[in-house]
């Protein structure tokens, strides 16, 4: 049931107001002119959406979000279906009990990187996703990872194992094919 709520809740997500049904009608014919005369329109939605994805895109920034989907669907099912190995990753060495809220925290975040998966597969046009500003979306991926080994890199100092340097490279070459 658990599962099904994720799932759900990365669709609404990801979905945006253009898949919304229109709250009311746009005006037309004398409440239109009336308005108009007026000086005022009709209310603007509520719910702005998101710039439509162009329809060109470079070759950098479809191999980047590729591969930053690439990344996200690995680490999301590996940290969903069996955290014990993702978290020998980040250095533990022993092996947690399904109950333990290590294990737990470990499949949430799984979830988020399903859910980051989805968002890069959205920009490049997968069919049934809604579309995704190319730029936007490569500059939140670049965000993600800097935070990531901004992270990695303090534990790295600390004496921990970490996956600072694959953090570092999706940052730079997220940001990289953002400048286009």
């Amino acid at each position: 049931m658990a599962l099904l709520r994720c799932v759900f809740l990365a669709i609404v997500a990801l979905s945006d107001a253009r898949s919304f049904p229109p709250t009311r009608p746009p005006a037309s014919g004398a409440l239109a002119k009336t308005l108009s005369l007026r000086g005022g329109a009709a209310a603007p939605p509520l719910i702005a959406a998101s710039p439509a994805a162009p329809a060109t895109r470079s070759k950098k920034a479809t191999v980047a979000l590729g591969l930053n989907a690439g990344v996200s669907v690995a680490y999301g099912i590996l940290a969903t279906c069996n955290p014990n190995a993702m978290l020998a990753i980040y250095g533990v060495t022993g092996a947690l009990d399904f109950m333990s809220p290590a294990f737990g925290v470990c499949q949430y975040l799984g979830g988020m990187h399903i859910a980051v998966a989805l968002r890069c597969l959205a920009t490049i046009g997968v069919p049934g996703l809604p579309k995704r500003d190319t730029k936007e979306t490569l500059e939140g991926m670049t965000a993600l990872h800097t935070v990531a080994g901004c992270i990695a890199a303090f534990r790295q100092f600390k004496g921990s194992s970490s996956p600072v340097v694959g953090s570092v490279l999706m940052a730079g070459l997220s940001y990289w094919a953002s400048k286009d």
